[in-house]
């Protein structure tokens, strides 16, 4: 078909947003079989076609998988640590009173 407007992405990436059923249109941007397509599969394409920058999109969705994977690894550490956040301060009062001795050596 040779679709140029939409480089990098084929023809069949906007297929299932823009051949959808008659209940999927209550919201525009929201599809209602989310489950097999993610607003980062097919957000960017959309604005792409629409003449917006795309890359922002991308890199907006991928900050937020970064975010959400450090908040689990977050939420681990923590409950390995099984202690409050007094013990959290005292943990980083010893660190940095280790650390002024490294820089005084």
């Amino acid at each position: 078909m040779n679709l140029s407007a939409i480089k990098p992405w084929t023809y069949r990436k906007g297929l299932g947003y823009f051949i959808r059923s008659q209940d999927d249109y209550n919201d525009v941007y929201k599809l209602r079989k989310s489950g097999s397509a993610k607003d980062a599969d097919w957000k960017p394409y959309l604005s792409h076609t629409l003449g917006f920058d795309s890359n922002l999109l991308v890199k907006h969705y991928q900050k937020e998988k970064e975010l959400s994977e450090n908040k689990d690894i977050e939420s681990t550490i923590r409950k390995e640590l099984g202690g409050s956040d007094k013990d959290m301060s005292k943990i980083e009062g010893l660190l940095l009173i280790k650390q002024q001795e490294a820089e005084k050596k």
